[in-house]
């Protein structure tokens, strides 16, 4: 009985084994990671994701898993749809969306939560991430590793360990984010050149911004309050801190580095304001220094900076100095800084020739003073000097960039807003703002810059928009002037200029309208010509060259055994088998050595069929050797 069901289950997976053979069965691949292929594609093909004109990946519903980018020059828009990572994080599952290696992706309008990382970009370069909701991931919102000239913008980062996290990433800018309830807001490490300005950071347990061997960043106009600590630059040089709010801190600005600004902030109801360790060589100047608890300044081993025009307003001790010598004022008559207790130490002093300035100094300790001390608090009230740049002229559809960068300010420019009409009154925004310009005229565009005090200037420029009288010139790559031998051939061209329609003619029939790249197919044998026309934003229409080719297709081989014959004999040959074995087990006059020896023959005749069907293989000397072998 045992052999029995022993032979019974030989047989069985032989005849499974030989049917799958025949039919090329391949197992379903399954995964969980969803991957933005290099040539374009999802994979898997069902994951919520559309794709449109190639380069725009739209979420169609929430995802509970990975996103890995491997691809240059697309837009993931998450539509308000939300990335869900899993505690524990599974393999490879630890990251919301990882971008290794790759240029130019944008990522926005999407909530990520529940990761390791919820963005990670990796020796990556020209990114955008904005309008995100990042929250509760263990590690970092955002991490950046080895990466550069990436946007960070108008996003929520909420509840992560880390708001953001830079190391080694060069030339970026973090900018109009809301960071709260991290154990650190923005933390930027061997990262120089970075821009951060107004953001909003809240309830951090250490450092809203932290710098450490980051150097040359500038850190403007943000909104830091109930944080462990407000500004932390350890071994940062040669930064720009300015018109930042830093109020209800540990500390205000902690600083060991040299050669920084600290400039226009207000440094407000913090434990300790602006602390100097170790630190040489920065101007101080004017700041509002107000109401902390300890020192509004507090400079240790910190020499040869310039501490002037500020304002240090009710602290409850104004400065503190151990061993240093730092300039408190810029002479007579710019003066030095405001003092709220100068009147209390100095009751009997008189101003001098109506400056506003007093005529006692304000002595620090008996290496440090203000000279020139001010009646009143510092203001700025110098405008600052706005340059738009110069004319233009360009033909129309062209997009023009605006330029700037030649206004000045003596304390710093807070923004740039640029005016004109074309049709209806158009707002830019920013240092290089660019418009693209679709109407034929001349336009007049007013730049007005303020400062941080509220100061403004204006200044004008022409750009004169001429009409486009350029055809737009079309190369095709494919077909070329040759024979081919299929009757399906690509068709790709390149165009010199922006296109509002594409299209092409074969062998002069009427034109067929496409929008890019595309296929010739079902080609008849014979000579073919091919134009590829286009019509430019302006109405412009330019032609290619015409392309000669010819379709040659070489006729099929006869199919002698195609796969349903195959499959029946596969069929046939097993139904065979299951007939054999019972004759043979039935059959009273033979031994069980013989019955097995005979069995196990006539399965490997039928096996050598089966190959010799599969492959097409009539070699009948060849066959005829197995089939002696195989009897003997």
């Amino acid at each position: 009985m045992e052999k029995r069901q022993v032979s019974g289950i030989t047989l069985t997976l032989l005849l499974v084994g030989m049917i799958t053979f025949a039919f090329n069965i391949e197992p379903v691949k399954a995964g969980g990671t969803i991957y933005i292929k290099a040539d374009g594609s999802v994979d898997p093909p069902t994951a919520p994701i559309s794709r449109l004109d190639n380069f725009i990946y739209t979420f169609t519903d929430n995802i509970t898993d990975s996103i890995v980018i491997e691809t240059d020059n697309i837009v993931v828009d998450g539509a308000g749809y939300t990335l869900q990572g899993t505690h524990p994080h599974p393999p490879g599952g630890e990251t919301g969306i990882n971008v290794t290696e790759r240029n130019n992706v944008t990522i926005k309008n999407l909530e990520i939560r529940a990761f390791k990382f919820g963005i990670y970009l990796w020796h990556s370069e020209g990114h955008s991430i904005v309008g995100n909701n990042i929250t509760a991931n263990t590690y970092d919102g955002i991490s950046l590793d080895g990466s550069s000239y990436c946007s960070i913008s108008g996003n929520n980062i909420i509840n992560n360990n880390n708001g953001i996290l830079f190391d080694k990433s060069l030339y970026n800018t973090i900018s109009e984010n809301t960071i709260t309830n991290s154990n650190s807001g923005i933390w930027l490490e061997s990262s120089a050149n970075n821009n951060i300005f107004g953001n909003t950071i809240k309830n951090t347990t250490f450092e809203g911004i932290s710098l450490g061997d980051s150097s040359n960043c500038s850190i403007k106009g943000n909104d830091i309050t109930n944080n462990g600590e407000g500004i932390w630059l350890d071994r940062s040089s040669y930064s720009d801190i300015s018109w930042n709010n830093i109020t209800n801190n540990g500390e205000g600005i902690w600083l060991y580095s040299s050669y920084c600004s600290i400039s226009g902030n207000i440094v407000a109801d913090n434990g300790k304001g602006i602390w100097l360790e170790g630190s040489a060589n920065n101007n101080i100047f004017g700041n509002t220094i107000k109401n902390t608890t300890f020192e509004g300044i507090l400079l240790s081993l910190s020499s040869d900076n310039v501490i002037v025009h500020n304002n240090l307003i009710n602290n409850t001790g104004q400065v503190y100095s151990y061993q240093c010598v730092n300039v408190w004022d810029d002479g007579y008559p710019p003066g030095g800084n405001y003092w709220s207790d100068y009147e209390e130490k100095h009751p009997d002093a008189e101003e001098i020739d109506d400056s506003g300035i007093w005529n006692t100094p304000y002595v620090i300790d008996e290496s440090n003073q203000d000279n020139y001390p001010l009646m009143s608090p510092w203001e700025d009230v110098t405008p600052p000097v706005a340059d738009a740049g110069t004319d233009q002229t360009v033909t129309v559809g062209t997009t023009v960039t605006f330029d700037g960068s030649k206004s000045t300010d003596d304390e710093g420019i807070k923004s740039y807003v640029w005016t004109f009409t074309d049709v209806t009154l158009k707002i830019l925004i920013g240092v290089h703002p660019t418009y693209r310009f679709n109407n034929v005229g001349d336009f007049e565009v007013t730049l007005n810059v303020s400062d941080y005090a509220g100061n403004w200037n204006t200044d004008t420029m022409w750009v004169h928009v001429l009409p486009d009288t350029i055809l737009p010139a079309i190369t095709v790559l494919s077909p070329e002037n040759t024979t081919y031998a299929s009757s399906s051939v690509a068709l790709t061209f390149k165009m010199s200029e922006s296109t509002s329609w594409i299209g092409y003619s074969l062998d002069s029939q009427a034109n067929i309208t496409i929008t890019g790249n595309t296929t010739l197919s079902g080609l008849s044998d014979d000579s073919h010509s091919l134009v590829v026309y286009a019509k430019d934003n302006t109405g412009n229409i330019g032609a290619s060259e015409i392309i000669y080719f010819s379709i040659e297709t070489p006729s099929p081989p006869p199919e002698l055994f195609p796969t349903g014959i195959v499959g029946a004999i596969a069929i046939v040959a097993a139904l065979g088998t299951a007939v054999y074995l019972l004759k043979i087990r039935k059959k009273p006059d033979a031994t069980t050595t013989t019955k097995n020896n005979r069995f196990f023959m006539f399965l490997y005749i039928i096996h050598l069929l089966m190959l010799m069907v599969k492959k097409e293989v009539f070699e009948w000397k060849d066959c005829a050797e197995n089939l002696q072998i195989a009897f003997c």
